[in-house]
């Protein structure tokens, strides 16, 4: 029951900030499902970028470039858009782990 718990909480912790992003930019395709699709191509990307170059730089950039393209593609947006939702995505998970980071810490204090 933990492990599937744990599950909801990651896929919802990925997909969450994918549709806010997502709306933010007025997206035609923003569905739950999409976002599902989205993030499974965001990871072949990530892969497909990490396998391709060794240096961490070009990885990073060749990974943001599929990601944009990926994006694009999904939610029916230009390129630019796809690339605004990727970072817009980005920040928002940065942001919640860091609320989760302080909510843990001023539970342990």
């Amino acid at each position: 029951m933990e492990f599937l718990l744990a599950i909801v909480v990651v896929l919802l912790f990925m997909l969450a900030p994918l549709k806010l992003a997502a709306g933010w930019c007025d997206a035609r395709n923003n569905s739950w499902f999409t976002c599902v699709i989205a993030v499974i191509c965001a990871i072949v990307a990530n892969q497909l970028g990490n396998s391709l170059f060794s240096e961490p730089l070009l990885s990073l950039l060749a990974v943001m470039a599929l990601t944009m393209v990926f994006y694009s593609l999904i939610f029916g947006v230009t390129l630019l858009r796809g690339g605004l939702i990727a970072l817009l995505a980005l920040g928002v998970q940065y942001v919640a782990s860091l609320v989760l980071v302080a909510i843990g810490l001023s539970l342990v204090a």
